[in-house]
Parts: C-alpha cells; structure tokens; sequence
C-alpha cells in the first residue's frame, strides 16, 4: 500500500510539474517576444520610463510639499519637477518616431498615437496629483496658521482671564480694608 501510495504521489508531482511548465511557457516566449520587439516598439520604451521614473516623481512631489515653506513659493518648483518628466517623455517618444524600423508606417502611425495617448494620460494625471497636493497643503497649511492664531487668542484670553482673577482679590481686598464701603456707607445730614 505504501509503495502504490509513493507511485501515486510522484505521478501527481510529475504532472503537475508538466502542467507548470506547459503554462510557463507561453509567458516566456512572451518575454522573449517583448525583448525582441522592445526597441521597435514605444509604448514598451515609455512604460520603461514610466516605471523607472515615476515613483521618483510622486516621491519628489510628497516630499516637496512637506516642506514648511508657503505652497506659493513650492509650486514652481513642483511643475518644473512635473515638466522635465512629461519632456522625457516627449523627448523620447520623438526619437523613437524619427528612427527608421523594419514595421510599415500604419503600424508605426498607430503606435506614436497610442504613445501620444499615454503621454496625456500621464500628463493628465500629474496635473490632477499637482492640483490636489497643491490644494491640500495649502488648505492644511492655512489650517495651520489659523490654530496657531487661535493658539495665541486662547494665550492671550488665559492671561486676562489670570488678570481680571487677580482684579476682583484686589478690588476684594480694597472693599475689606476700607472702613467705608460705598455699599454699606451710611451718609447722615
């Protein structure tokens, strides 16, 4: 029984092994498609790109608007960030089309559109990210400043609150230490 069980067991791997590799297969010769066609090919270029710099891009943009200075002072720096990386881009997607591949000009036409179309994607959805982290980090730093303003009111009510305490134990102690008390002075004629 136990011998039939082990047989039993090693057929199972070996298909299963084969039905891994059947499926994998397919995916390598894939990637192997991919890297051929990779340099005749914009959008594998550009997705390069976009993955090499894009994460860098979003990490500058968080950390840019961290800062403490005003928002006003921040943005110029942010959109030039934002446009050296839409001119990679660009810049790319125009070398690429200006080089000459063994593919006819429709197909070559149909990917600089679809290329065209990521690029303003991309850029669409910067300009989205920009606008959002630019109204609220000006919106938290606004909020901000109006708590430290409130901060200072709440300060400074806490010393006239101390004061006029301090206001009544005199006026207390002046209305014990005088014989005449305008209250209970009697005045004879």
């Amino acid at each position: 029984m136990r011998k039939f069980f082990a047989i039993f067991i090693l057929f199972l791997i070996s298909c299963l092994f084969y039905s891994f590799s059947f499926f994998l297969s397919p995916n390598i010769i894939f990637a192997e498609k991919i890297e051929e066609n990779a340099h005749t090919d914009c959008r594998i270029i550009l997705a390069d790109i976009i993955n090499e710099k894009e994460p860098i891009l979003e990490q500058d943009i968080i950390n840019h608007f961290t800062n403490s200075s005003p928002t006003s002072l921040l943005i110029e720096d942010a959109i030039s960030t934002y446009v050296t990386f839409i001119d990679l881009l660009n810049a790319t997607l125009d070398e690429w089309s200006r080089d000459e591949f063994d593919i006819a000009l429709s197909q070559k036409t149909e990917r600089i559109s679809e290329c065209e179309a990521l690029i303003k994607f991309k850029k669409l959805k910067w300009e989205n990210i920009l606008k959002e982290r630019v109204i609220t980090t000006s919106t938290a730093k606004a909020t901000n400043v109006l708590l430290d303003t409130y901060k200072s009111i709440n300060e400074k009510l806490a010393e006239l609150n101390l004061m006029v305490g301090m206001l009544k134990v005199y006026i207390q102690g002046f209305a014990d230490n005088l014989p005449c008390y305008t209250q209970s002075c009697q005045v004879s004629n």
